[in-house]
């Protein structure tokens, strides 16, 4: 079977459990998915799927239909994504997907210039931790900092990262002065080397590094941060002792 039309209903409601679900994610109708489904299964001459009141269960067949289905669709956003690329006019939507705390520092200026260069390229920034996915075309570009990228993308290692501990003045004084300091921890950080100095103590516990940022900003503690958000900023000073130290890349 090579109908990619019917098959994407296949998929659809495959991917949503059910036939409501799939009509959501296409814009269809409930009984236009049922009729797509139908004509697949007509076409195959196989029942795809098992209708339960729970929802939509696939049988031996609607599985392979729905490998097949996967397939096609890689191969459609792969064409997508190619014809994309051999458009050289820079014009038209941008999207870029980077973490917040990326897009003042690192990403703002550069777009600052870009936009001045290309003024028809509409640019349009989701600014979030959770990742876009690239092979669905949920963003054309992304700025990701991670020590391993997804092998299936296409990327360039921009620049290793560092980090270091950064405080308030005061902190800075406490620590320069061999005093012990209050530390604000980062719960995503596990490694023994987040743990604070000898004599100081976790005063603070953050599970979000923006709010940690704004503690430290605000003399709640010392904090172990990437470098480009602690150098230059003029509420933060960089402590004495060991760093920086090599951190993340950013791809």
């Amino acid at each position: 079977m090579s109908d990619w039309d019917d098959l994407r209903y296949v998929l659809a409601a495959a991917r949503a459990g059910g036939l409501s679900g799939a009509a959501r994610a296409l814009g269809g109708s409930h009984a236009t998915i049922s009729r797509r489904i139908a004509a697949a299964e007509a076409r195959l001459g196989a029942t795809l799927f098992e209708r339960l009141p729970t929802g939509l269960r696939p049988t031996a067949a609607g599985r392979a239909a729905i490998r097949a289905a996967e397939a096609m669709e890689a191969e459609a956003l792969a064409l997508e994504r190619a014809a994309a690329g051999m458009d050289r006019a820079l014009s038209g939507p941008l999207r870029i997907t980077a973490p917040p705390l990326l897009t003042e520092p690192i990403l703002a200026p550069a777009l600052l210039t870009f936009a001045e260069a290309h003024p028809e390229v509409e640019i349009t920034i989701l600014s979030s931790n959770e990742l876009a996915n690239l092979h669905r075309r949920e963003a054309d570009l992304a700025l990701r900092v991670t020590a391993a990228p997804e092998p299936s993308l296409w990327g360039a290692r921009l620049a290793g990262l560092n980090r270091a501990v950064y405080a308030a003045p005061r902190w800075a004084e406490e620590a320069a002065a061999g005093r012990p300091v209050d530390w604000i921890a980062f719960t995503h950080w596990r490694a023994p080397a987040d743990a604070p100095w000898p004599g100081g103590r976790v005063a603070w516990r953050f599970d979000d590094m923006a709010a940690a940022l704004g503690a430290a900003r605000r003399g709640l503690g010392a904090l172990r941060m990437p470098c480009f958000l602690g150098e230059g900023d003029p509420a933060l000073r960089r402590l004495p002792g060991p760093g920086p130290e090599p951190y993340l890349d950013l791809w």
